[in-house]
């Protein structure tokens, strides 16, 4: 029940989803796996619709022969129907679920570990495991039993488990997957720095984005799948000698880069310089330079303490985000408590937030963290080819 043909019910008739528009994406299909009380979304496909309906086809002769104005195509998608992961960042992040009898259960952290990471990563379509953590999560969680994958089953149910049913701690596990690996950035300082480029159909080409006004809109997508902070800047550099590209067409309306991607071989001048932040980030803001403060540690985001925080700490953290300067910052509640609790001790010059000292402080007493306004909105330059 949890993959196949998109249908909707249209009166008392059951009728295929088509895609006119390509307005379909992943997020969208996983709000259906949801919908159907499926895990999360592995892959959404497009077929050609061989039958058009009647208001997709014209007469064009005297001889009524009919043909289509459109190829609209029929949606497929393929859901996890026993694991997923919510609350996350994207659809490779989040609290880990199983479904046993019909109920989504949190399971529990005790003795998870990097091979029963790989095979929930791999079920879900999801590139390999970034990082995982226990984490206190409102309500004990319902599932106890330890799971002891080897790391090559197919579904994380195929596993062998213990007879275990308690769980200690009373922590949930949750997970972060990479994407696939069809999106880098080459030639910069960090991974999360340097020239765009995708592999297409398993050819690895730069990309040449046809509405310059797009720049900061495809290095935000980039910087996401990515797993980096925020993109700092997008910059169009001449590019020698000329070679082919994939082109990011204007009217894309869609929200990953392998959905906007036009098979397209001119050669190209210049080439999509992107640089995102590797170390910080700011979530859940009004815009880019708004937010709760997080920095990644050991390839997993963490909130931060606002014990000790400054407005030489926030000079640091706004400059490595290309915001401008810091116009208000304050300590939060925010459900679960910081998990970074080191102080920072910047003097406002540093280049960035983890280049501060810092104190061996491990502890956060009111449990609160930083949130942090920056004046700026965003920063991307543009230099025309």
């Amino acid at each position: 029940p949890c993959s196949g043909r998109l249908e909707q019910q249209h009166q008392s008739d059951w009728e295929p989803v088509r895609d006119q528009n390509w307005d379909w994406n992943l997020t969208a299909a996983d709000q259906v796996c949801r919908r159907i009380s499926c895990g999360s979304v592995v892959s959404l496909r497009r077929t050609l619709d061989q039958e058009p309906p009647e208001d997709l086809v014209t007469k064009y002769d005297s001889r009524a022969e009919v043909t289509p104005v459109l190829l609209p195509v029929r949606v497929e998608i393929t859901c996890s129907d026993s694991v997923r992961l919510v609350g996350g960042t994207h659809l490779c992040s989040g609290r880990l679920q199983v479904k046993w009898n019909q109920v989504w259960s949190s399971v529990c952290s005790d003795g998870f570990d990097l091979q029963d990471a790989e095979v929930v990563c791999r079920e879900l379509g999801c590139g390999s495991p970034s990082g995982f953590k226990g984490e206190l999560y409102g309500e004990a969680p319902e599932w106890n039993t330890e799971f002891l994958c080897g790391g090559h089953e197919s579904g994380l149910l195929h596993c062998d488990h213990s007879d275990r049913d308690t769980c200690s701690p009373g922590t949930t596990i949750t997970l972060t997957c990479s994407d696939p690996d069809d999106v880098r950035l080459v030639g910069g300082a960090s991974r999360c720095a340097g020239r765009l480029e995708m592999k297409h159909d398993g050819v690895w080409r730069a990309i040449k984005v046809q509405n310059p006004n797009w720049n900061l809109k495809v290095a935000t997508m980039t910087c996401r799948r990515l797993n980096c902070g925020p993109a700092v800047s997008a910059v169009n550099r001449p590019k020698y000698p000329q070679e082919d590209a994939w082109w990011i067409g204007s009217s894309c309306r869609h929200s990953t880069l392998k959905q906007c991607v036009t098979v397209n071989h001119q050669q190209i001048s210049d080439s999509l310089e992107v640089t995102c932040s590797d170390s910080v980030r700011l979530v859940g803001g009004t815009h880019l330079c708004s937010g709760r403060l997080q920095v990644k540690w050991n390839q997993v985001w963490s909130s931060v303490c606002s014990d000790g925080f400054d407005l030489q700490d926030a000079e640091v953290v706004c400059r490595e985000l290309g915001c401008g300067s810091p116009s208000g910052f304050k300590g939060e509640l925010y459900g679960e408590a910081p998990e970074w609790s080191t102080e920072f001790l910047c003097g406002g010059h540093e280049s960035g937030l983890l280049h501060c000292d810092h104190s061996d402080r491990d502890t956060c007493s009111p449990g609160t963290t930083i949130t942090l306004t920056c004046s700026g909105k965003a920063a991307a330059g543009i230099t025309p080819s």
